[in-house]
């Protein structure tokens, strides 16, 4: 009688576990203020030594290829890049980079880096 019992409690104890983990990735899962308002917008290619390049903050990046990916970006996705636009000094304003780890830091240099791209293309 205790196999018919285990059939039916393993299942339940699978569920449970699987539910919680995957609740426990969502809570501390947050999304980047930036990728919320602009979920289409292209990262950037860093240079890898071929073709032009990009001189941004801390890093270079390849030009003509990002360039093309932001402006279609901006063409095909206009509300996302006026809120962007809107997002993206407040958030670069608010940053404390001394506080960053390198891996934060890095993404924080590709975001300003891309919005100096941006804000080139939209002179």
């Amino acid at each position: 009688m205790k196999k018919p019992h285990l059939f039916l409690v393993l299942p339940i104890l699978f569920c449970l576990s699987f539910s919680s983990k995957a609740q426990t990735i969502n809570d501390q899962d947050s999304e980047h203020p930036i990728a919320v308002v602009a979920p289409h917008l292209p990262q950037l290619l860093r240079f890898e030594g071929t073709g032009n390049s990009f001189y941004g903050v801390e890093r270079q990046y390849q030009s003509d290829n990002n360039i093309n990916r932001l402006q279609a970006w901006i063409t095909n996705f206009p509300e996302e890049y006026s809120s962007y636009k809107g997002k993206i000094e407040e958030y670069l304003a608010s940053v404390d980079q001394e506080a960053l780890s390198n891996s934060d830091l890095e993404i924080y240099y590709d975001i300003k880096s891309q919005w100096l791209m941006l804000s080139q293309l939209s002179n």
